[in-house]
């Protein structure tokens, strides 16, 4: 194998928060059993929407959940600011964590890796991401949740695990095989 921590950071474990942010769409865009979920999705290129990814935010820590990571949530907020903040913290700390620990990847050395926490957010109660919107050109937008919406085959499998484990197979066309 390759030695050395070659193109990360640094040597030993790496750290890298993959949250998987779910919600209904609004009710004015579909009806309640039918509705499909949408999922936070980051575009590294707009106009390719093929490169389809979950976002990642790496970390100098072995956190769920990163400074950047808050940092974005907080500030792509509309409506009543304070109780959405309020609504969003909530809802970070009802997370479902989906993996934890080191994961396949090309940069990976002998001495250097990357370790994943791959976090499950879904707003049950509609009240906090509703209010979440992007700008544009910041590569974040919220998506209808398919089946094949992922190239990546991490981000693939691991979406597929946040479907089964927050049952909501239903909403997406999903059918899961884990």
């Amino acid at each position: 194998g390759v030695f050395g921590k070659g193109l990360l950071p640094r040597y030993g474990p790496n750290f890298k928060s993959i949250p998987v942010l779910t919600r209904f769409p609004s009710p004015t865009e579909a009806s309640a059993l039918d509705t499909p979920l949408e999922v936070l999705v980051y575009l590294p290129n707009p106009n390719t929407p093929k490169e389809m990814r979950l976002p990642e935010f790496k970390s100098l820590t072995d956190e769920p959940i990163t400074t950047e990571f808050s940092e974005l949530l907080m500030h792509s907020v509309s409506g009543n600011e304070k109780l959405v903040v309020q609504n969003i913290k909530r809802l970070l700390r009802r997370g479902i964590l989906i993996k934890r620990g080191a994961v396949d990847d090309a940069f990976n050395t002998d001495n250097s890796w990357w370790e994943v926490f791959i976090t499950s957010y879904h707003d049950d109660e509609d009240d906090a991401l509703r209010h979440v919107s992007f700008q544009a050109g910041s590569g974040y937008r919220w998506v209808k949740a398919r089946e094949d919406m992922f190239q990546d085959n991490v981000h693939s499998k691991y979406f597929n695990r946040v479907i089964y484990s927050r049952r909501v197979s239903r909403y997406t066309g999903h059918i899961v095989s884990i």
